[in-house]
């Protein structure tokens, strides 16, 4: 097995892409915060993000319980008209995270760039803890 998701998988395309858009934004603006939600979701994705473009200096994780997750991945279907927020793709999605996600968050956690922060709390909390973690 390669330990690539079908949903996810490496394109080298995207990697170059993302190489191309932060070499511009560094020129335009060298002292710019520069943040990819949501990657890299595998290890792989990770490692060659970082030898084709860069080191990442943080990566910022949003820890909270599968059951808070769910919770508020449901409520939000109440009003976001996605099908997929429903809880059988929910529990899929969290299987995923673990299988998947987890292993990239232990690697930067081993290198000393995980920044975790509850989700567990309130906004104010998280932001202030986010800023904390990011010595912003």
């Amino acid at each position: 097995s390669s330990g690539i998701n079908a949903e996810w998988p490496l394109r080298p395309g995207v990697i170059a892409l993302l190489k191309e858009a932060i070499d511009k934004s560094f020129k335009e603006s060298p002292d710019k915060i520069i943040l990819l939600d949501g990657f890299p979701r595998e290890l792989n994705q990770a490692q060659k993000f970082e030898e084709m473009v860069c080191n990442a200096t943080y990566v910022l994780s949003f820890d909270c319980s599968p059951e808070t997750m769910t919770e508020r991945l449901l409520g939000r279907a109440k009003t976001s008209g996605r099908a997929d927020d429903n809880i059988e793709t929910i529990k899929k999605r969290l299987k995923t995270f673990t299988d998947q996600t987890v292993p990239v968050l232990d690697y930067y956690k081993a290198k000393g760039n995980l920044v975790s922060v509850s989700a567990e709390q309130n906004k104010d909390a998280i932001f202030q803890a986010t800023c904390s973690g990011l010595c912003l």
